[in-house]
C-alpha cells in the first residue's frame, strides 16, 4: 500500500495508521510530523507512516457528491 508524502496532506484529511482512521489536525512541513485525532486520542506521526483511505462511492455520497452533476 502506498505511503503518503507530507505534501499530500491537508488539515481535515482522513488517513489510516495502525489499522485505525484518524483526522489530520496539524501538518508540520519542516519536521514532516502530522498531528492526528481519532478514537478519543491525539497522536503525532511521521507522514511516511500514514496510509491513504480509498475513496468509495459511499464516501463521496456522504460528502454531498451527486453523480452526473457538474
Amino acid at each position: 500500500m502506498a505511503t503518503l508524502k507530507i505534501s499530500d496532506l491537508s488539515v481535515g484529511d482522513w488517513v489510516r495508521y495502525d489499522g485505525k482512521e484518524y483526522q489530520v489536525q496539524c501538518v508540520d512541513g519542516l519536521s514532516e510530523i502530522v498531528t492526528l485525532f481519532g478514537y478519543c486520542e491525539q497522536r503525532e506521526e511521521s507522514a511516511g507512516n500514514l496510509r491513504p483511505i480509498p475513496i468509495t462511492a459511499e464516501i463521496l455520497e456522504k460528502n454531498g457528491f451527486v453523480k452526473g452533476r457538474r
